[in-house]
């Protein structure tokens, strides 16, 4: 879970966050670019433990259930008019004063760590339950014949 968590994080997150950070620091001057470097590696690790969330096996270890699509649909809405919001929130009150920047940071990314080692506590209970039954079906799949 750790790993997979891992992968996701340096892939997504951090590398395009560094990349990012170069362009930025030439354009807004360092203190800027990494307040706002900061800010947005706690929003997006915030993102990936949610997301997390929604993961329930081993990567490439079943196939994708159709029927989980649909019930997917109203919680991408909900976080489309939340997503909103929050960019309404950072562009009026949030990035108005490095002040409040910094402890937005700050608490989000307590929140980060704390929603991310709960998300992993869960998708390890996910991946041990998934891999009982995979473990119990690939036994229905074959049987010993006696020769």
């Amino acid at each position: 879970a750790r790993g997979v968590h891992a992968a996701l994080w340096i892939q997504l997150i951090l590398i395009p966050h560094a990349l990012l950070l170069l362009f930025l620091i030439w354009r807004w001057g360092v203190w800027h670019a990494g307040l706002f470097i900061t800010f947005s590696l706690a929003v997006a690790s915030l993102y990936l433990a949610f997301e997390l969330r929604l993961i329930d096996c081993l990567p490439f270890s079943k196939p994708i259930e159709l029927k989980r699509g649909a019930s997917l649909l109203p919680l991408m809405m909900l976080f489309a008019v939340v997503t909103g919001a929050a960019v309404g929130l950072q562009y009026f009150f949030v990035f108005r004063s490095q002040t409040v920047v910094i402890v937005v940071t700050l608490v989000v990314a307590a929140a980060a760590y704390f929603f991310t080692r709960h998300s992993l506590k869960a998708y390890e209970s996910s991946i041990r339950f998934n891999l009982g039954l995979l473990s119990v079906e690939s036994g229905t799949l074959y049987q010993e014949i006696d020769g």
